[in-house]
């Protein structure tokens, strides 16, 4: 299986508040004739609706780097990556001192030079070269700035209900391997049990231009060609195409997706754990999530594989 990646950095925080909190820093070092001044940083450190068992494991985190770094106050906050809002929150000065935006707007934040440039720090990692080069290219500006630390990798994933499957006659252990399949299971849902055969995020907000990119890519296509300033869109390439007469096909004809189109990334999970979707495509890493925030029962929860068509340019989007 072939995966290209569409990932989450670890940014570090505004890169003009940093230096001027770097200069105070430096200042009070001097006036007080101490080597380490005393700093306060926020972390942005678990999703709101985060289990308690989560964010003690977070704290006894914090307590350690903390006791390593004496000087350091480290201030925990909730934080949720959010499209519709994180310019503004940037703009603003409103986001933490360490936040995670998706790997796919890192490089050209540093490009701003909106994130700090941590590339001396990173660089005194015993394990710096044990990254892979194409993961870290993503954090590290033109000019060879590193301006974010990748973590958490994952593959987008279809995730189904099995209650959902039982009722409507299918088997939760065989969930559907090929987009025909699934386009058939959706409309066996939605007739059997009234629910939701299959959903796909909606919304202009990024989420609906990434659920259509990775359909995209699972039938072969690519939506832009060549790299940097050379890129040019490829939107109206056939798979595309083909991916949207499928959701056409599952809307009208089957009338297997619900009453609802504009979801979102929170609101989806949201009636997927509430038990209103048979079907849908997001992370495989958002198990946790769903359980702890969203409450989902997980006797009902089911993950698979995406289908891929049988074509050699076939594969899934992914994330680190």
């Amino acid at each position: 299986m072939k995966f290209t990646r569409r990932a989450t950095t670890v940014s570090v925080a505004v890169a003009g508040l940093l230096a001027v909190c770097a200069g105070l820093v430096s200042s009070a070092a001097a006036k007080s004739g101490s080597a380490q001044a005393k700093v306060t940083i926020t972390v942005a450190a678990l999703r709101p609706g985060s289990s308690n068992d989560a964010q003690k494991q977070f704290d006894d985190n914090v307590a350690l780097f903390e006791k390593q770094h004496p000087n350091i106050t480290v201030k925990p906050v909730e934080y949720a990556w959010n499209g519709a809002t994180f310019a503004a929150q940037l703009a603003a000065g409103r986001l933490p001192t360490v936040f995670t935006v998706p790997f796919t707007d890192a490089r050209t934040l540093g490009e701003h030079r909106q994130v700090a440039d941590i590339t001396a720090g990173v660089k005194k990692w015993p394990y710096y070269t044990k990254f892979q080069k194409t993961i870290i290219a993503e954090a590290t500006t033109s000019k060879g700035r590193i301006i974010g630390v990748p973590y958490a990798a994952y593959a987008q994933a279809l995730h189904y209900n099995r209650d959902l499957f039982r009722q409507a006659g299918l088997n939760p252990n065989k969930p559907p391997t090929t987009w025909a399949q699934l386009r058939k299971d959706a409309k066996q849902i939605s007739d059997r049990t009234g629910a939701t055969g299959y959903a796909q995020m909606g919304l202009n907000d990024n989420t609906a231009g990434w659920i259509a990119t990775t359909v995209t890519y699972t039938l072969g296509g690519r939506m832009e060609q060549g790299r940097g300033t050379s890129a040019t869109a490829t939107l109206n390439n056939p798979y595309t195409v083909q991916a949207l007469n499928l959701l056409r096909q599952m809307r009208w004809t089957d009338k297997s997706m619900g009453s609802t189109y504009d979801y979102t990334w929170p609101t989806i999970n949201q009636a997927f754990a509430a038990g209103k979707i048979g079907m849908f495509i997001n992370g495989s890493d958002i198990y946790t999530f769903l359980v702890q925030a969203a409450n989902l029962d997980p006797k009902i929860y089911g993950i698979a594989p995406l289908p891929l068509a049988k074509n050699k340019n076939a594969g899934v989007l992914g994330g680190v």
